[in-house]
C-alpha cells in the first residue's frame, strides 16, 4: 500500500507541474498553459491550491511515509516560476520563456528557453528529492 501512496503524491505532484509546462502538446511556448500565470489573480488562485496541497502533503510526510514527498512539487514549481518570471522581466524585459528541444522558439531564446525549462523541471524534482532523503537518512546528500 505504501508504494500506491507514493505513486499517487508523485502522479499529483508532478501531474500538476506537467500540465503547466504542457510537453509536447503545444509547440509554440507562448501557447502553453504556464502563460495563464502571468496574470496575477490567476496566480494567487493557483498558489492557494498548491498551498492546500502542501499541507495536505506535509501531514502525509510527517504521519504516514516520508516518501510522498511530491505533493510538494507544485509549490516547488511555482515558487521557482516566480522567481524564474521576475529575472526575466528585470533582465530582458519580457516574461519567461519556457521551452524543449523540439520548440519553435524566437531567434535570441533559444538557450535561456530550454535552461529554464531545464532548471524548472529539474529543480522541481530535486528539492522534493532532497527533503525524502533528509527525512529518511537524517541528511541531504548520502
Amino acid at each position: 500500500m505504501e508504494d500506491w501512496n507514493f505513486g499517487i503524491s508523485t502522479l499529483i505532484g508532478l501531474g500538476y507541474v506537467f500540465y503547466f509546462l504542457n510537453l509536447g502538446i503545444q509547440s509554440k511556448p507562448y501557447d502553453r498553459n504556464y502563460t495563464k500565470l502571468f496574470n496575477k489573480s490567476y496566480f494567487i488562485v493557483q498558489l492557494g491550491i498548491t498551498v492546500a496541497i502542501a499541507i495536505f502533503g506535509t501531514y502525509r510526510i510527517l504521519n504516514v511515509d516520508a516518501r510522498e514527498v511530491f505533493y510538494l512539487s507544485p509549490l516547488t514549481f511555482l515558487i521557482f516560476f516566480a522567481i524564474f518570471n521576475k529575472i526575466s522581466l528585470l533582465s530582458t524585459g519580457r516574461n519567461i520563456l519556457i521551452a524543449t528541444g523540439w520548440d519553435r522558439i524566437p531567434n535570441g531564446n533559444k538557450f535561456t528557453s530550454r535552461m529554464n525549462f531545464f532548471l524548472l523541471f529539474f529543480l522541481t524534482i530535486l528539492i522534493p528529492g532532497l527533503l525524502m532523503n533528509f527525512l529518511n537518512i537524517g541528511q541531504l546528500m548520502p
